[in-house]
């Protein structure tokens, strides 16, 4: 929440806990903003570039600790080479 520009940025996950599809990963299906005050969407144009890279570093910080699986994504070259 960015209260001074009145900014929610919200993001939403498929996690299907507790149900026979728990066997997959929990995937992020996308990444929302909304106007603190009306709740209404704002659109990507209209969010400015501070936020949106502080909330595409905070997803990037999700997607690094919470992976799956037995190997450390931080380790892999293609993940290094990517960053």
């Amino acid at each position: 929440v960015y209260y001074k520009e009145n900014i929610v940025a919200s993001l939403y996950a498929q996690a299907d806990w507790f149900t026979p599809a728990e066997i997959e990963a929990p995937a992020i299906e996308g990444v929302y903003f909304y106007d603190r005050l009306t709740g209404k969407n704002i659109v990507l144009d209209a969010i400015p570039a501070a936020i949106f890279s502080e909330v595409k570093r905070d997803i990037d910080l999700v997607v690094r600790v919470a992976h799956i699986g037995g190997v450390d994504p931080e380790a892999s070259h293609s993940t290094v080479d990517l960053r």
